[in-house]
């Protein structure tokens, strides 16, 4: 006949409860396990650039941290990870730490810091600006994914180019990147908004790091002998260009958008920050007065009013209604709480 536990005895009754539990355990584990591969996999896969392979993801990932697999690996063996990969928390724009999965499900916020990269000089016989010094200006995108350069800095290649705006100062990118608290290793992806060589000429500093571009832009560098420098724009060792054609999103709140005009593939970036959008406009038009003016014909326009032409993509703009936009040759901004204050 079969005992009762109680008769069995407390010892043996201890014994049984106990095995119980560490099996409940082991199942738990196994779940947990599977739960949390399953999100290393998306969460691999969502790291990953919109148009981008897998082995050009690669190409950008900081290979100091630990893979989704490693992290999965690393559990099983009682490693525990950096607190980054613990508890997956980033940063906002103004330094609070924020979980990294309701940024996911919001609009993930970057910080952006303006470098100098040098300036060229307005020819003294020429009609605009004679003797002028123009400065260049990059872009430092602090993203939770890492850092976005929207410009590389200047090329001392074509000569021609040099002698015709001399002197010239080329700051280094490696400098204006650190006395912005980066180096060259830290950024993972870039953007130029076209490949002038005052703007894409460091590009042969960062190999292997995804270069993205318009196709209309490659395809006018390669036809014009006179149009900027390929061996250190674009056709260096290691060189990686992302070829796209019209919009793209590299990563979540950073968009590319064509504004043709300057060049036939050129391309701003539109950035979300705390404060709102952000466009980042290059070359687009050469002074934010330029846009406030065409912005009026574009209202104007809408009224169906007599107005001045303006460029196409004044629309596109007007529809990502941004707060700020920047420009690459001017440190005057444009401000849509200015322009609005205006009765």
């Amino acid at each position: 006949m079969r005992r009762s536990a109680a008769e069995r005895g407390p010892e043996r009754l201890r014994s049984e409860v106990d095995q119980v539990r560490s099996a409940g355990k082991l199942q738990r584990s196994k779940c947990r396990l599977g739960r949390d591969q399953e999100r290393g996999d998306a969460d691999a896969r969502r790291d990953r650039p919109r148009g981008l392979s897998q082995r050009d993801s690669d190409r950008g990932r900081d290979t100091g941290r630990a893979s989704s697999d490693e992290r999965v690996a690393d559990r099983e063996r009682g490693v525990r990870p950096r607190r980054d990969d613990d508890d997956d928390r980033k940063r906002n724009e103004t330094g609070e730490v924020v979980h990294a999965g309701s940024v996911s499900r919001t609009v993930i916020h970057s910080r952006i810091q303006p470098i100098h990269t040098g300036h060229y000089t307005m020819p003294a016989d020429g009609d605009r600006f004679p003797g002028e010094r123009v400065v260049v200006t990059a872009f430092v995108i602090e993203h939770p994914r890492g850092v976005f350069l929207f410009d590389t800095g200047f090329s001392p290649e074509p000569r021609k180019m040099i002698d015709l705006y001399k002197p010239v100062y080329m700051r280094p990118i490696e400098e204006a990147l650190r006395a912005a608290g980066h180096g060259i290793t830290d950024v993972k992806l870039i953007a130029n908004c076209h490949f002038h060589a005052d703007h894409a000429g460091g590009n042969r500093h960062f190999t292997r790091t995804p270069i993205f571009v318009q196709k209309r832009e490659v395809t006018h560098a390669r036809k014009e002998n006179d149009y900027t420098h390929l061996p250190h724009v674009a056709d260096f060792p290691g060189a990686a260009l992302e070829e796209i054609d019209g919009e793209a999103e590299p990563w979540p709140g950073i968009r590319i958008v064509p504004t043709p005009g300057h060049s036939p593939g050129h391309q701003s970036l539109v950035v979300d920050t705390k404060k709102g959008r952000v466009v980042l406009a290059g070359q687009a038009l050469n002074f934010s007065s330029d846009y406030a003016r065409h912005q009026y014909s574009h209202e104007l326009a809408l009224a169906g009013d007599a107005h001045a032409s303006y460029p196409e993509w004044i629309g596109r703009f007007h529809e990502l209604d941004p707060v700020r936009v920047h420009f690459a040759h001017d440190r005057a901004i444009w401000e849509r709480e200015v322009a609005e204050s205006i009765r």
